[in-house]
């Protein structure tokens, strides 16, 4: 073989890694359009509507940049297994309570009035969590959410 065929091969080569690469990227870390899940909750005698955050890219991001967020709204994380995970204020435009559950979706932990001013502070539970909630600030106080309540998941 010729030096110009070595060099061809090469670049065929380097050119479908570089490809399956950014494939894989794609389909393992953005999100498609259209896959949003949205699920009706309840909590405290409380019916809401949390929209689920479940990819790694959609956990990344989680509410961030959004203007704002409704009373009758949230953002529920889930993580594949108990642990302790951080969440910081990155991009955020509104203040938030962040409500910590269990693998059982048990209340453990409450951080309420989180300012979108905090950034880099990162915030996290005290408690190994499967589970969190993010909703606008003040929340859980006027919901009377407590430590040891249940979220319920209806549809």
């Amino acid at each position: 073989m010729n030096k110009n065929s070595n060099l061809g091969i090469f670049l065929i080569s380097f050119l479908l890694i570089c490809f399956l690469i950014l494939f894989f990227i794609n389909l393992f870390f953005f999100q498609r359009k259209g896959e949003t899940i949205f699920k009706n909750a309840e909590i405290s005698g409380f019916d809401f509507q949390i929209e689920i955050a479940q990819t790694i890219q959609e956990r990344f991001n989680g509410l961030s940049e959004r203007e704002e967020i409704q009373e009758n709204q949230g953002m529920l994380f889930i993580f594949k297994k108990s642990g302790y995970y951080s969440f910081c204020m990155r991009k955020m435009k509104f203040d938030l309570d962040i409500i910590w559950f269990d693998e059982n979706f048990k209340v453990v932990e409450i951080t309420d009035n989180v300012s979108h001013n905090s950034f880099p502070k990162i915030f996290k539970s005290l408690n190994p969590i499967k589970y969190v909630l993010e909703v606008k600030a003040g929340w859980g106080e006027r919901h009377q959410i407590k430590e040891g309540d249940h979220l319920i998941i209806k549809s």
